[in-house]
């Protein structure tokens, strides 16, 4: 599969997911993320969070952020910081903010 066509299948994800259809979403996501796109594994983490899928998700964010990928890292963050573990939490952002994500804080 070409960047093109994983470029659209992420699209056509992310229009999905819009709508509301998160489990087609998920399904389109995996089919990018299996062709070695860190976004789409990414996406496929918050997709999997938010359906409570927590252990589905902490795998696909690691996979992203092997893959380089900032949202991975702040993917395990968040679930770090659910569980109540801020420590582990706080480097798992700093990793995300190296990656170039850009973090910001409210309050």
């Amino acid at each position: 599969m070409s960047a093109d066509e994983v470029a659209g299948l992420l699209s056509t994800a992310g229009r999905v997911r819009d709508a509301g259809d998160l489990a087609a979403a998920a399904g389109l996501y995996q089919r990018a993320a299996l062709r070695g796109s860190p976004e789409a594994y990414a996406e496929l983490g918050f997709i999997l969070r938010t359906m409570g899928d927590s252990a589905y998700a902490e795998t696909a964010f690691e996979r992203a952020a092997e893959g380089g990928h900032g949202l991975g890292w702040y993917g395990l963050g968040l679930l770090r910081t659910e569980a109540g573990d801020t420590e582990q939490a706080e480097i798992l952002y700093r990793r995300a903010a190296d990656a170039g994500l850009a973090l910001t804080r409210k309050g």
